[in-house]
C-alpha cells in the first residue's frame, strides 16, 4: 500500500484544497482502492464513501436504497457511509415513486458541480458572472428594461392645445326691464255712530223685622260614671324545678373516641437493587482474542484456514502470492470476518447476562410486594379492631347519656304539671271574688243614671219651647225680606230691559252705516287691484321673453364653440395615442431583442460548462488509469528496497497530483 503525507504535514494550500481532514481521509482511501483493490467498489453510486482501509470492516453484502429515486446499490462489505438521501436496507415492496418537482433552471452565472480543475478563472465557465458584463447580461434576462441605453429609448412629445386654438364665445348683455305704474284706491271717511240715553234703575225698600222671646239656655244632662271597686288580678305561676339537660365528661368523651392504628415495614418488605459486574466473556475484545487465538504452529486461528487457502490460491493466480500488500490484505480479511463474528457473541453473552441480572432484580421486587401486601393486612386487621372497640363504647356511652336526660325530662315534666294545677285554682277563686264586686258597682251605676236622665228630660222641654218662638220669628222676618227684594229685582229687570232695546236699535244703525261704508272701499280697492295685476303681467311677460331670447342666444353660441373645443382636443389626443402606442412598440421589441440576446448567451455558457467538465472528467480519470497501471506494474519488484522506493514514488506522484488536482 502506498504511502501518503499525513494531513498535519500538508501545506496550508492543500488543507484548503481539501477542505477538512474527512475529505483528505476519503481522498486517500479512493486513491487506495483505486490503485490496490482495497474496499472501493467502482460500482458505488454518486456521494457514497468507502470504508478505511485501515479499519476492520465486516465482509457482507449490505443493501442501500434511495426512497426518493427507488435506486438500490448492494455494498461488498460494511463500513459504507450512504451518500445523501440513501438508507440502508431493501427498497419496501409497496414504494411509489414521489411527485417530482420541476428542477432549478440553469441561471446565467453558470454554477456548475463538476470540477473545472486547471483551467485559468478567466476559462472557466460563470468566470464573467461577477463581471460588470456578465451582470448586464443576468439583468438583461429579468429586466431588460433596466439595461437598455438611454440614447436607445424612444420618447414621444405630446402636443398641448395652445391658448389661441380654442374659441371663445361672446354673450349678449341683459335687457333693460321696465316697470309697471300702480293705481291708488280712494277710501271713504268714517260716518258718526248714533248714541242712546238710558234710565238708571231704582234704589231697595227697607222691610221691618221683629224680635222672639225666650225662656233661657237648657240645662245639660251629665251621666253618672262608675268605677270597679276591686279588679280581679291575674296570679302568676313559677315551674319549681326545671330539667336540666344531662352532660357528658371529658374523660368519658375521651374513652369513647378510636384511634388510628400505625404501621411500619418489615426489613424484609424493603426492595435492593440487583447489581452486577460485565463478565469478560460480553466483552468484544475478548471475543476477538479467543476467535484470533491459533493452535500451536499455525499462524492463523482453524476457522480461517480454508479462507486462507481459497485466498492464497487466487493471488498466486495474479502473481501476488509472495506480496506484502496480499499479506496484510489478507490478515485484514481475517480481522474483518472475525470481528462481526465478535460482536455477536459478546452480544449474546450481554443478552444473556442482562436476562439473568432482570430475572434477579423482577424476583426481589415481587418478594418486596408480598412482604409489604403482608404489612397492609395486619396493619388493616388491627386499625378494624379498634374502630370496632371505639364504635361499641360510643354506643354504650350515647345509650347512658340518652336514659339520663330521658329521666331528668320526666321528672321536670311533673313537678311543671303540679305547679299549673296550683296556678289553675288560684285563679279560678280570684274570678269569682271580681265578679261579685262587678255586679255591685253596675246596679249602684244604673241608680244614679236614672236620675241624672229624668232631670234632662225635664230642662230639653224648656229648651224646645223658646226654639219654638224663635223660628216663628225667623219665619215671619224671612217672608217680609223675600216679598221686599222680588219687587224690587221685577222694577229693575223693566228698566234694564228697556235700556238694553234702546242700544241694540241704535247699534244695528251704526253697524249698517259701516258695513255700507266697508263695501264702497272694497270694490274701489278691487278694481283698482285688478288693473295693477293687468299691467304688472303684461310688464313681466314682456321682461320674461326678453330674458329667453337672450339666454337662448347665449347657450347656442356656447354649445357651438364647446363642440369645436372637443373636436379639437378629440383629435390632439388621438394624435398623442397613436404616437405613445409606437413609441412603447419599439421600446419592447428592443428589450426583447436584448433579453433574446441574453438568452443565447446563457445557453452557450451553459454548452461551455458542460464541454468543459465533459473533457475535465475524461482526463481526471484516463490520468488516474495510468497512474493504476503504472503502480500495479512496479509491484513485482521483490528488493524491499526497491519496494519501498516504488511506494515513495507513487506517493509523490499522487501527491503532485493532488496538488495540481487543487489548483
Amino acid at each position: 500500500m502506498s504511502k501518503f503525507i499525513p494531513w498535519e504535514k500538508l501545506s496550508s494550500e492543500q488543507q484548503a484544497s481539501y477542505g477538512s481532514s474527512e475529505a483528505y481521509s476519503q481522498h486517500v482511501a479512493n486513491r487506495n482502492a483505486q490503485l490496490y483493490g482495497g474496499t472501493k467498489n467502482s460500482g458505488a453510486p454518486e456521494g457514497f464513501t468507502a470504508p478505511d482501509p485501515m479499519s476492520p470492516t465486516l465482509s457482507v453484502m449490505v443493501p442501500y436504497y434511495n426512497p426518493t429515486t427507488g435506486q438500490t446499490w448492494t455494498a461488498s462489505s460494511g463500513g459504507w457511509t450512504p451518500a445523501s438521501g440513501w438508507v440502508q436496507g431493501n427498497l419496501p415492496s409497496d414504494w411509489t415513486a414521489p411527485t417530482a418537482t420541476p428542477a432549478n433552471p440553469i441561471t446565467s452565472t453558470g454554477n456548475s458541480t463538476v470540477a473545472t480543475t486547471n483551467l485559468p478563472p478567466e476559462s472557466k465557465p460563470g468566470a464573467y458572472g461577477s463581471t460588470s458584463a456578465g451582470q448586464t447580461v443576468a439583468t438583461a434576462l429579468t429586466a431588460p428594461q433596466n439595461v437598455i441605453p438611454a440614447a436607445a429609448k424612444q420618447t414621444y412629445t405630446t402636443q398641448a392645445v395652445q391658448a389661441n386654438e380654442l374659441l371663445q364665445g361672446a354673450t349678449m348683455a341683459a335687457p333693460s326691464a321696465i316697470s309697471a305704474q300702480k293705481i291708488t284706491a280712494p277710501t271713504l271717511a268714517a260716518a258718526p255712530g248714533m248714541t242712546t240715553t238710558g234710565v238708571a234703575p231704582v234704589t231697595g225698600v227697607q222691610t221691618g223685622t221683629y224680635q222672639a222671646a225666650t225662656t233661657g239656655a237648657a240645662p245639660q244632662a251629665a251621666a253618672a260614671a262608675g268605677t270597679v271597686t276591686a279588679p280581679m288580678q291575674a296570679a302568676q305561676g313559677q315551674i319549681t324545678s326545671p330539667a336540666a339537660a344531662a352532660q357528658l365528661t371529658e374523660a368519658q368523651m375521651q374513652a369513647a373516641l378510636g384511634t388510628a392504628a400505625q404501621g411500619t415495614l418489615s426489613p424484609t418488605a424493603l426492595a435492593t437493587a440487583v447489581t452486577g459486574t460485565t463478565p469478560d466473556e460480553a466483552l468484544v475484545s475478548k471475543q476477538v482474542e479467543d476467535l484470533l487465538a491459533t493452535s500451536q504452529g499455525q499462524d492463523v486461528p482453524d476457522w480461517a484456514i480454508p479462507a486462507l487457502k481459497s485466498a492464497e490460491a487466487v493471488l498466486a493466480a495474479r502473481g501476488m502470492g509472495k506480496s506484502s500488500v496480499a499479506k496484510e490484505a489478507i490478515m485484514s480479511a481475517i480481522i474483518q470476518s472475525a470481528l462481526p463474528i465478535a460482536q455477536q457473541n459478546a452480544a449474546t453473552q450481554q443478552q444473556t447476562f442482562m436476562a439473568n441480572l432482570t430475572n434477579q432484580q423482577q424476583t426481589a421486587l415481587q418478594n418486596a410486594q408480598a412482604q409489604v401486601g403482608m404489612d397492609m393486612a395486619n396493619l388493616s386487621n388491627r386499625q378494624q379492631m379498634a374502630l370496632a372497640n371505639s364504635n361499641f363504647l360510643q354506643t354504650m356511652t350515647a345509650q347512658n347519656l340518652s336514659n339520663r336526660q330521658q329521666t331528668a325530662i320526666a321528672n321536670a315534666a311533673s313537678m311543671a304539671q303540679m305547679d299549673l294545677a296550683n296556678l289553675n285554682t288560684n285563679q279560678q277563686a280570684q274570678v269569682q271574688n271580681a265578679q261579685a264586686f262587678l255586679q255591685m258597682d253596675m246596679a249602684n251605676l244604673t241608680n244614679a243614671q236614672q236620675s241624672s236622665v229624668i232631670n234632662a228630660q225635664i230642662r230639653q222641654q224648656n229648651m224646645l219651647s223658646d226654639q219654638a218662638a224663635q223660628n216663628a220669628a225667623l219665619q215671619f222676618n224671612a217672608a217680609n225680606t223675600q216679598q221686599t227684594a222680588q219687587f224690587m229685582a221685577n222694577l229693575n229687570t223693566s228698566i234694564a230691559t228697556n235700556n238694553a232695546t234702546r242700544a241694540d236699535a241704535a247699534s244695528q244703525y251704526n253697524s249698517q252705516l259701516a258695513q255700507q261704508r266697508a263695501a264702497l272701499d272694497a270694490g274701489n280697492q278691487l278694481a283698482v287691484s285688478q288693473a295693477n295685476a293687468q299691467m304688472q303681467a303684461s310688464v313681466d311677460q314682456f321682461n320674461s321673453q326678453l330674458a329667453f331670447n337672450r339666454e337662448q342666444f347665449n347657450t347656442q353660441n356656447a354649445i357651438a364653440i364647446e363642440q369645436s373645443n372637443v373636436q379639437w382636443r378629440r383629435q390632439l389626443n388621438t394624435a398623442n395615442t397613436a404616437g405613445i402606442n409606437a413609441v412603447n412598440q419599439a421600446n419592447a421589441i428592443n428589450a426583447f431583442n436584448l433579453s433574446n440576446q441574453a438568452l443565447t448567451f446563457a445557453w452557450q455558457e451553459n454548452r461551455d460548462a458542460a464541454n468543459w467538465a465533459f473533457q475535465a472528467v475524461q482526463n481526471a480519470t484516463d490520468q488516474q488509469t495510468r497512474l493504476a497501471i503504472a503502480a500495479l506494474g512496479n509491484e513485482a519488484a521483490t528488493d524491499q528496497s526497491k519496494s519501498d522506493m516504488i511506494a515513495s514514488l507513487g506517493s509523490a506522484a499522487i501527491q503532485l497530483w493532488g496538488t495540481y488536482v487543487s489548483r
